[in-house]
């Protein structure tokens, strides 16, 4: 389906960024050149990912992501 969605919308695939937590993302998170998981992902998801994230899912994943690793100030984009 994501390599659906990259042909449909003229997406490069090696600039995806995939978040996964579970084994049905193993595939495409291998194949990603940037993924990253919560901290309470499944142990191979922990293995492939680029990102291992402090947060646990629903713990603040995107905004840990936007913050740590993108390196964006939120409170100055957002207020």
């Amino acid at each position: 389906a994501l390599l659906e969605l990259c042909s449909k919308n003229n997406y490069d695939f090696k600039r995806i960024f995939y978040i996964g937590n579970d084994l049905d993302d193993f595939h495409v998170m291998k194949d990603c050149v940037y993924s990253a998981c919560p901290s309470d992902s499944h142990s191979l998801i922990n293995k492939i990912s680029k990102f291992t994230l402090s947060s646990r899912g629903g713990d603040g994943v995107v905004r840990e992501i936007l913050e740590s690793i993108f390196k964006l100030d939120l409170l100055e984009i957002l207020y």
